[in-house]
């Protein structure tokens, strides 16, 4: 089967959604438009309001912005983690 760009990007999160109570997501929105993006956040913001963990490896500020906590990392080593409201 062959998905276009988005959607092949957005299955393997919408696979596992619907059990899982830790969901590991590494760049998820990586190659999305920013509309996607959004949607794709806001997916892994409902599922972490339903009590599934969400592990998300990101670049994107952006995408941290959505986080209620960010622990950052350099070289390997954790200089930063806070709780945000």
């Amino acid at each position: 089967m062959i998905l276009e760009t988005k959607r092949r990007n957005r299955l393997p999160v919408l696979l596992i959604s619907a059990s899982a109570f830790l969901l590991l997501a590494d760049e998820p929105t990586g190659n999305l438009d920013s509309v996607t993006t959004h949607e794709i956040m806001g997916l892994l913001q409902r599922l972490n309001q339903g009590g599934t963990t969400v592990l998300m490896v990101t670049d994107s500020q952006e995408c941290a912005a959505y986080s209620q906590r960010i622990l950052r990392m350099w070289d390997g080593r954790l200089i930063d983690g806070n709780h945000r409201g």
